[in-house]
């Protein structure tokens, strides 16, 4: 028995099933337990009445979204969502965005698939949701309107268009946005001395405004044993800032003033085309071809009674890759996966710096780097008995990279990245998994160029010798399902790391990113979804994912054990939300919980201090084409701290000069939209 006709015995026997009801169908039927993968049909989610397929998602048991990573080439830049079982060919359009322009109407089900499981394209995960939509003939246009009123009272408006077209051979898709921020803070900047004593304070005030503007058309035809589809995008963004500060001693004698203007802007476009080829009942070809192009400059100017200081950073990057897999399955209980992708990249950054109107000496200010990458893989899946399946395979990746301009090198690269992964399902609520595998990162390209920062008076040197951090990972999960909609994922896992990226000294002037050798890094992943029901709050959801991490590496200036720069010890999420039928509503509030992070630099370090944020929002749907969502963000408040230990020479002297710390509270901020499908 399928889980369609488990479905259609629960309504034939008690009318319209109850999401815990299909809940429980899902993990009964025999393909659950036999293959991991677990089917919510559109009904299990009614109840929460969803605008897209993104909204569904977060209604998914035992599930937290990740979007993805800004990494080169194809390979592992993926989030963990699939749509139609393949992960989306566009890097430029993000993941939220595709799945938010998929309306709830066109979701025939949402596969949750757990483990090394054939025919998904896992890239090591946990777990992987596959939203597959109706092949029906159907027609759709959303408009949305809203806004965000600040406590200036200056409204920022926001327009959206989405509008798609789907027939049994043909679909088009087509998406336009335009939306930004007007963030205004107030508050103080203090310095001390090495022994708490107050030197100088003042008022401290900031005001960033962003436009962000995109674009997008896809096109996808379909025939009996092929499919091709092509993308293409373009996104526009720029962001101002001014912030002011104005200083006095601690007797209260005015010291003076400072200003800094930043300016930056960011283009960047991309074009797709995607073919996928069913070679014969066992065997599927696909084929990727994708061509982004980005341009980004930065400009800033700090201005106050010893004169003018201007920055400017110009970039211009590229990226093209062609990507084919190959998919075989044998068997039922035997399939293969192959390929290889090869990525050309480059990025030309040049950075000016002026200090009084004299240039600056910088090191690596003008430079070209280029790389030429590619990867093979080979990834066998085996299920030996039910309720076990074993996932083997590894990629080889070769690359060249060079550099030009105040630093001349190249250097060849070659890593074999094996993987496996176990998967044991005693049950359909249960699961257990291992992985061993050899992660490799990339090298970011920015590492190699120096940009300045004048709000903290800091200059990062590019790097010039950079190897790419390596690790050898071993992670366990288990997973338990329960109360039909409820779910525990815990993941532990343990990595020693090679060549870890950090902040190395420079001329013993400026920091820059290096490699600083060995170290480790474990960290505990708690995924979670709570239906409180059994508490009494029908209609009543708790879902949330908690994050710690710990690492420890040698310090190059001091000597000492610390953990790595910018690493956040601890974050995490909690979302509840309250159905409420009679009003045809839901009421969610969401927080966002993290801890600070620090950075060591030759003669400082600096600690990001992070509080509580809260987003609290009602969403109304009237009728199934119309909904409208009031709420506030930041909804008792904000405050950003910065504090800085510095030092008379570098850390290793163990002179420490004082202490400065920006304290930034930013208030509340009113959000309306309307969405109308038309």
């Amino acid at each position: 028995m399928n889980l369609a006709l488990v479905i259609a015995a629960a309504a034939a026997v008690q009318g319209e099933p109850t999401p815990s009801a299909l809940a429980d169908a899902a993990l009964a039927a025999p393909e659950a337990a036999a293959s991991g993968v677990i089917a919510y049909p559109p009904a299990f989610f009614a109840e929460a009445r969803p605008d897209n397929a993104f909204d569904m998602l977060a209604r998914l048991p035992g599930f937290a979204f990740s979007g993805g990573s800004e990494l080169r080439g194809f390979a592992g830049s993926g989030g963990n969502v699939l749509i139609d079982g393949e992960r989306p060919a566009s890097k430029a359009v993000s993941l939220e965005s595709l799945l938010k322009r998929i309306p709830a109407d066109f979701v025939e089900r949402i596969e949750l698939v757990r483990g090394a499981t054939p025919g998904f394209d896992m890239q090591g995960q946990s777990i992987v949701a596959n939203v597959v939509r109706s092949r029906r003939a159907a027609s759709s246009l959303a408009t949305t309107v809203g806004g965000k009123l600040y406590p200036s009272g200056r409204p920022l408006p926001s327009l959206e268009a989405e509008w798609s077209r789907r027939s049994a051979d043909l679909s088009l898709e087509a998406a336009a946005s335009l939306d930004g921020e007007h963030d205004p803070g107030e508050g103080e900047l203090t310095f001390h001395d090495a022994a708490g004593g107050l030197v100088s304070s003042g008022p401290y005030e900031t005001v960033g405004r962003d436009r962000n503007l995109a674009a997008s058309f896809a096109a996808e035809l379909r025939r009996p044993a092929n499919t091709m589809r092509f993308t293409l995008s373009y996104s526009d963004d720029t962001e101002r800032v001014r912030d002011t500060q104005a200083l006095s001693n601690a007797g209260g004698l005015f010291l003076g003033s400072d200003a800094l203007a930043r300016d930056f802007r960011s283009r960047g476009s991309e074009a797709g085309l995607e073919w996928t080829s069913d070679l014969s009942a066992a065997s599927t070809l696909r084929v990727i071809a994708l061509q982004t192009l980005e341009r980004d400059r930065n400009l800033e100017e700090a201005s106050g009674d010893s004169g003018l200081d201007t920055a400017d950073d110009e970039e211009k990057a590229g990226e093209s890759i062609l990507r084919a897999v190959l998919t075989a399955a044998p068997s039922a209980a035997l399939s293969f996966e192959g390929g290889g992708e090869v990525a050309y990249n480059f990025l030309e950054a040049n950075a000016t710096v002026t200090a009084g109107g004299a240039p600056v000496t910088l090191p690596n200010a003008n430079v070209r780097v280029s790389e030429k990458r590619g990867e093979a893989f080979a990834t066998a899946f085996w299920n030996p008995a039910s309720a076990l399946s074993i996932e083997a395979g590894s990629r080889f990746e070769f690359s060249t990279l060079r550099q030009r301009g105040d630093t001349n090198q190249s250097k060849s690269l070659f890593f074999p990245k094996p993987r496996l992964i176990a998967t044991w399902r005693p049950d359909p609520s249960t699961q257990g998994r291992v992985r061993v595998e050899r992660e490799v990162g990339q090298l970011d390209f920015a590492d190699f160029t120096t940009s300045t920062e004048f709000s903290t008076g800091t200059v990062d040197a590019g790097g010039a010798d950079l190897e790419p951090e390596r690790a050898w990972v071993f992670e366990a999960m288990g997973e338990r399902r329960f109360w039909a909609k409820g779910a525990l994922v815990v993941t532990v896992r343990h990595k020693e790391l090679q060549d870890v990226i950090d902040v190395l000294p420079v001329l013993g002037r400026f920091d820059a990113p290096g490699n600083i050798g060995r170290g480790t890094r474990d960290e505990l992943d708690l995924v979670a979804t709570l239906p409180l029901e059994r508490v009494g709050l029908a209609g009543g959801l708790l879902t949330g994912e908690l994050f710690w991490r710990r690492s420890k590496v040698t310090d190059p200036v001091t000597g000492a054990r610390r953990r790595i720069s910018e690493e956040v010890p601890f974050s995490g999420n909690l979302r509840f939300t309250q159905d409420i039928q009679r009003l045809k509503s839901t009421f969610t509030l969401e927080a966002d919980l993290r801890n600070g992070n620090r950075v060591y630099r030759l003669n400082q370090v600096r600690h990001e201090i992070a509080e509580l944020r809260l987003t609290v929002y009602w969403d109304w749907r009237p009728s199934p084409d119309l909904s409208l969502r009031v709420g506030v963000e930041q909804a008792t408040g904000r405050r950003d701290t910065l504090a800085r230990e510095l030092y008379a020479r570098a850390r290793s002297a163990g002179i420490v000069r004082g202490t400065e710390r920006q304290v930034v509270d930013y208030e509340p901020t009113l959000i309306v939209r309307l969405r109308k499908d038309w």
